[in-house]
């Protein structure tokens, strides 16, 4: 079973992974090294999603009520990111590298404004649910 400090550790790997492929974009792009940072982006990002969802299934609704209270109604999802950076892979050998880059850009700052979500508004709700409740209390937002 994942823990609160699995998806912590994960934070810490996939924002060395946006810083990296962040700092690709900056020097003169190499489609072929962006194509390769962007399979590793993707591959950490649906391992962690899976950890998170497998770790957060029985307290879901008291995260899901957690979140609402808290995040703007925009937040920006994880699986929403991954998706479309999965659609921009497949238009990196047709679109303008400029607009490319400015859009894989916004999609690196909205994961990580999600990561920051993540850790900020559910971490907590996942260790109260870990630690305080027993794992079937925890479907009921009571």
């Amino acid at each position: 079973m994942w823990t609160v400090d699995d998806l912590e550790a994960d934070h810490g790997v996939l924002r060395e992974a946006v810083t990296q492929l962040e700092a690709m974009l900056t020097a003169p792009v190499q489609i072929d090294r962006v194509e390769v940072a962007h399979g590793i982006l993707v591959r950490l990002l649906e391992g962690h999603l899976r950890k998170a969802k497998e770790l957060a299934a029985p307290c879901a609704l008291r995260i899901e009520a957690t979140v609402k209270q808290h995040v703007p109604f925009d937040r920006a999802d994880a699986e929403v990111v991954e998706r479309d950076l999965d659609v921009l892979k497949s238009a990196w050998r047709v679109v303008p590298t400029g607009a490319l880059v400015n859009h894989l850009c916004r999609l690196l700052e909205e994961l990580r404004e999600g990561l920051e979500e993540e850790a900020r508004d559910v971490f907590p709700v996942l260790r109260y649910c870990g630690t305080q409740c027993g794992r079937q209390q925890c479907k009921s937002v009571s």
